[in-house]
């Protein structure tokens, strides 16, 4: 998924969709596991464009953010134009993906973070 190739959208992946569980893996080998109860996201995927919103178990703000999208032969692709993270602004992000009718498997590398997340059609 370089820059000039002609990538096209998954249909299968627009709509809404909730986080079910997470498994981040820091260099260092710490893990952090979450499930839905812990880490509240929702994520929108609307033709070229996709948005998520995260809040913390106490109903504190996380983070946010809405870019761009492309996904092609298992590889999924996100562009940050907007973000509550100023280092991920204008930030390219690509994961390996499986999905199904109720559920979208992404993993891959962010920052060096190993990045496992199970999300949920809403």
């Amino acid at each position: 998924m370089t820059g000039n190739s002609k990538l096209t959208s998954d249909p299968a992946l627009t709509g809404s969709w909730v986080l079910k569980s997470a498994r981040y893996t820091s260099a260092d080998g710490t893990v952090q596991e979450f499930d839905a109860a812990k880490l509240r996201s929702i994520k929108l995927i609307s033709g070229a464009h996709f948005s998520y919103i995260t809040h913390l178990e106490d109903g504190s703000f996380y983070a946010a953010g809405a870019g761009t999208w492309r996904a092609e032969g298992g590889k999924y692709q996100e562009l940050l134009t907007h973000t509550s993270t100023a280092a991920m602004l204008g930030r390219s992000y690509a994961f390996r993906y499986r999905v199904g009718e109720d559920y979208w498997h992404i993993d891959g590398d962010e920052d060096g973070m190993q990045i496992e997340e199970i999300w949920q059609r809403a």
